[in-house]
């Protein structure tokens, strides 16, 4: 743990300085932090932004990005063998349902 972190018992009676203990948790160094982390057996992993995932080996293996009219989206997360699924269109256009809802409200029910 890092110094003068809190436990979980003194985190249950907080006396105000457990937001600065998180705030010196989280400007720690990242290598400690992990570090820290994984003594603990704490479950940890990065966090990613786009760049990331369109670079990660898994992600493009999992087919988790697929190009569509040449818009990239999310793949689909289950591939299963008998019904594998598969992204046909990028959706409607906005707003195309509006009218219909505007008119009728959502669902069966008429207003």
């Amino acid at each position: 743990m890092f110094p003068g972190s809190m436990g979980l018992d003194a985190l249950k009676q907080d006396d105000g300085k457990s937001s600065a203990n998180v705030l010196d948790v989280l400007s720690a160094d990242p290598a400690k932090l992990r570090a820290s982390l994984e003594e603990a057996d704490a479950a940890i992993g990065p966090v990613y932004d786009m760049a990331d995932i369109n670079d990660d080996p898994h992600f493009a293996a999992r087919q988790m990005i697929q190009h569509l009219e040449g818009t990239p989206m999310q793949g689909l997360i289950a591939h299963l063998s008998q019904t594998p699924g598969a992204l046909r269109w990028q959706g409607r256009a906005q707003d195309a349902d509006g009218d219909s809802i505007r008119q009728n409200g959502w669902g069966t029910t008429s207003r």
